[in-house]
């Protein structure tokens, strides 16, 4: 059996700050001190895919109707870092799944809901329930 190797794609490389070595930056001509440190870098490698943590305690999602799973993979999608809203836009939905009607929409929210995966905020924006999924670090909530 081969080994997946896709994801090596996203791994870049990046500059991070190793450290700071602290010495005086002097003007040519006059020698007078106009700085004090100055930045180390080294390069480390870093993955840039997107992606969403899925936490093990309850994995009763994975048994959504495909209507759920829909808009669970939408979520997944349009989720922004360290936030616990997402705006369920059911114009876009309804391209990007070439659904006909709303309905599909709504009973598949109405899952997300009744799961407690998802919990109405005002209009079409919702909470996530960051005890199943989350984009970042939910200590940053």
């Amino acid at each position: 059996m081969a080994k997946f190797n896709s994801y090596k794609k996203y791994i870049k490389q990046k500059d991070v700050v190793s450290g700071i070595i602290r010495k005086n930056i002097c003007e040519a001509d006059t020698g007078v001190v106009i700085g004090h440190k100055i930045l180390a870098f080294d390069k480390k490698s870093v993955d840039t895919g997107v992606f969403v943590k899925v936490f093990t305690s309850d994995l009763s999602w994975l048994l959504l109707s495909t209507s759920g799973l829909k808009l669970l993979h939408y979520i997944f999608e349009n989720l922004k870092i360290n936030s616990d809203t997402v705006n369920l836009k059911t114009n876009d939905i309804m391209k990007i799944y070439k659904y006909k009607s709303r309905s599909s929409i709504y009973s598949g929210i109405k899952e997300l809901e009744s799961m407690q995966i998802v919990s109405k905020k005002e209009d079409s924006i919702y909470y996530i329930n960051p005890d199943y999924f989350f984009k970042g670090d939910r200590s940053k909530l």
